[in-house]
Order: structure tokens, then sequence, then C-alpha cells
């Protein structure tokens, strides 16, 4: 599928919670029972399978409504690319970390698990920009839902501020030594803005330090 890879994930296990819903999120809930289904495939939890699950875990469940048979199925739906976007918005957004997100653009459907799903996003940002400035990236979703993982590609244009910190700017740095608190001039060797760590010159001893940018005139220095 073009624009649209299944990323290899680790055996994802089907929980009691999934076959007892009001276990969600207790201890109960979280003990695994067997290795979900292939992506298409079902499979058949019967309670004795439970009660085994619960009794290696240390756990009785001879208190629990638990179903005679529950089948899971991990079926194969297609989502559209209008609806991935939709979907991805937020994600995108905050992966756009400083800049604001004006267009994204997903080319191509993309075939997930059925059921709930969660989507975060990566888009590459280069903060070595010296001025505001907009830049068109090409960036991917990743869908998770039934234990798959499915990448997705997406082009986005963002517009970018221009740097708190120029190359050049002229900073004052300190660092924490338990209790001591020492400082000293430096130089930005590239831009970067408040939050992220860029690399500066210590103009008294000519030291490279890195350093976390929190002001336009202030770092702190970072390991």
């Amino acid at each position: 599928m073009h624009g649209a890879s299944v990323a290899s994930a680790e055996a994802q296990q089907i929980l009691v919670a999934e076959i007892l819903p009001s276990l969600a999120g207790t201890e109960l809930g979280a003990v695994p029972i067997a290795a979900e289904p292939l992506p298409g495939g079902s499979i058949t939890i019967r309670r004795g399978d439970v009660l085994r699950a619960l009794e290696q875990a240390g756990f009785s469940g001879k208190d629990l409504a638990i179903p005679k048979a529950t089948r899971i199925s991990r079926e194969v739906v297609s989502v559209s690319k209008e609806d991935l976007l939709d979907e991805s918005m937020e994600a995108l957004t905050a992966a756009a970390g400083a800049c604001d997100l004006q267009t994204a653009r997903i080319s191509n459907d993309a075939k997930v698990i059925a059921g709930p799903r969660t989507i975060h996003a990566e888009l590459p940002l280069r903060s070595v920009v010296s001025r505001a400035t907009t830049l068109h990236v090409s960036g991917a979703i990743y869908v998770e839902s039934g234990g798959q993982r499915v990448r997705v590609s997406v082009m986005a244009s963002l517009a970018c501020p221009a740097p708190d910190v120029s190359a050049g700017t002229q900073l004052t740095v300190f660092a924490k030594i338990g209790t001591v608190r020492a400082s000293a001039p430096a130089e930005a060797r590239q831009p970067g803005r408040i939050g992220e760590i860029i690399r500066v010159t210590n103009r008294a001893t000519g030291a490279s330090l890195r350093v976390k940018i929190l002001s336009p005139q202030m770092a702190e220095v970072v390991p």
C-alpha cells in the first residue's frame, strides 16, 4: 500500500478486561490470557482460559461472572484519508510545536484493525532556521489499534516564527552545582527557541556547552 505501512509490534495479548470490561484499569483486568489473533483473524476465549490465566497470575476468578465463551476478532477496516486527517489534526498540531500548522495532506487511505485507535504524529522540524519562515515538510502519522501500528505519510505546511535566540546571540548561562549557582557569559552557536537545547561557547573559557534556552538572554547548562 503506497504511502502507508504496517509496523511490526511485539506480540500483543488479549487481557481479561476485554472479556470483562468492568475490570478495566484493575490488576485483574490487566492479566493476559492469550496472544491476539492476526489481523483479520479471530480466537475464542473460554471461561477456563480466563480462570487459568487468573490463577497463574495469583488471582481467583470464582466470584466473577465470566462468559462461557467469547469470540475475539481483529477485523481489518479501511479508513479514508479524509477521516484519517480529521482524526490526526490534534496530533499534527502538537507535533508542529512552536510552528503553526497551516495545511496537512494525507494521500492514501489506510487499513487498520477495527476498534478504538490512537494516533500520534511526527513532523521533522528544523529549529536551525534563522528567521520566520514557512516550512513544507514530509512527516508521518502512526495509527495504533488492536496491537497493530500503521504508518501513514503526511505532507504539512508550517508557519514557523523566528527563533528566540539566533547564532551569535550573547547569553548568560548558569549551572547548578549542589546549592551553588555559577553563571558565565556565552555566545550561541546555533538558533533555537525557548525550551530547546542548543550549543553555546563559554566566552571566558572557550568551552562548548549544551544549554536549555530559558529566555532570549538566559540559558541553563544541561548534561
